[in-house]
Order: structure tokens, then C-alpha cells, then sequence
């Protein structure tokens, strides 16, 4: 099983962060495969060329089957601003999954309000900044470019929305890894999507 990690890059600025965040995953995550950062050009060439650098950005990610290499069996992508302190849970381990992913803020009201919105369960509505697909998944990434850009948060709820309506097998990460702390306290991952709270209910 190969694992390549996804990185999106749009400008010179973001390449910086990008390779930041590909030696310090690798370093924590060496049986990857290896790292991809897809930039302006892959953008080009996606048809995505019209969009702004976090649009392209955003959309990218839904073309991950098209931009990893084809002998690898499965991706792990990554926001930039999603960094790894531990690996992901031995519970996952990158085998035998089809689609990895966070819930988003649960006691967050616009979040359930798009949720509820597109008729995804509360507690299935995912942050799109970090998940691990095998290549089965690419019909559901497919499905969720057709939404791109029309619905709230860019990719993120037309993604839900697909996810939803492949009824993919998924396993949830912990909720504990979409938090906000960029210091190396014991949590496994740090990003800026959501603010530090209590686990919900169906994570205790």
C-alpha cells in the first residue's frame, strides 16, 4: 500500500508553507510514500486557472487521483495549516480504509446550519482540511466537483454532500485532531479550523 501525501500550493508564498509542511509530516509519517505539491500549473492544466489562489487551492484538492502518482494506492491530504505533532491514530494506520476524515465543530451553529442545509447529519459533516482516500474514492471526489464553489466554504460542502451520497465507508477520526493549538502538548494534530472545546459526546 503507497500513500502519497497532497499538498496544495498557489503563489510563492504557499509554496514556502507547502514545503515546511511536507518535511515536517514526513518526518513524523515516513511510511509515506512520498509528497505531491500541486500548484499553479496543475491548476492550468485542471481547468481551475479562473479561480483565485485559495480557490485553486481549495478545488485541487478534489483532483487528488489526477495529480498523485498512479502507482500509489491512496492519498492523505492536508491543508497547510494542518501539522502533524503524533501520526495518525494506530486505529486507522492508513490500512484498510477507505475514506479518513474529522468531524467539523459540532457545537458550532452556522456549521450545523450548513449542515443542515444539504441534509448531512450533524455529526457527519467533515473539515475538508485533512483526509486519506484510497482510489475507490475518486467517483465521490468527482461527485463533489460538481458543487464546487456553489455552496457554502468552497469544497467542503459539496464534498459532505458526496460523501453522504456514496454512503462511503468512512472511519472518524478523533475529534481531538481538528483543534486549535500550535504547540506540541499531547494533541496529535494542530490546525486553525476550529477552537479547543470539550470533545463531544460521541467522542468520550
Amino acid at each position: 500500500m503507497k500513500t502519497q501525501l497532497l499538498l496544495t500550493a498557489t503563489g510563492p508564498r504557499h509554496t514556502a508553507m507547502a514545503n515546511a509542511a511536507a518535511a515536517c509530516w514526513l518526518a513524523r509519517m515516513p511510511e509515506l510514500s512520498g509528497v505531491t505539491i500541486a500548484g499553479d500549473d496543475d491548476a492550468v492544466a485542471l481547468g481551475l486557472g479562473h479561480f483565485d489562489p485559495v480557490r485553486r487551492a481549495c478545488a485541487l484538492k478534489l483532483h487528488a487521483f489526477d495529480l498523485i502518482p498512479e502507482d500509489c494506492d491512496a492519498v492523505l491530504y492536508a491543508d497547510l495549516d494542518v501539522y502533524p505533532f503524533d501520526p495518525l491514530p494506530a486505529s486507522v494506520a492508513l490500512r484498510d480504509v477507505d475514506f479518513a476524515c474529522i468531524r467539523d465543530r459540532w457545537d458550532d451553529a452556522e456549521v450545523n446550519r450548513v449542515a443542515d442545509s444539504v441534509g448531512v447529519r450533524r455529526h457527519e459533516y467533515f473539515n475538508a482540511g485533512l483526509f486519506y482516500a484510497r482510489r475507490g474514492c475518486a467517483p465521490m471526489l468527482a461527485m463533489a466537483r460538481r458543487f464546487y464553489d456553489r455552496l457554502k466554504w468552497y469544497d467542503q460542502t459539496g464534498f459532505n454532500i458526496a460523501r453522504h451520497a456514496c454512503n462511503t465507508k468512512t472511519v472518524w477520526l478523533p475529534w481531538r485532531h481538528n483543534a486549535m493549538d500550535r504547540h506540541d502538548d499531547g494533541m496529535s494534530l494542530a490546525c486553525s479550523h476550529a477552537p479547543h472545546h470539550a470533545w463531544p459526546a460521541w467522542e468520550s
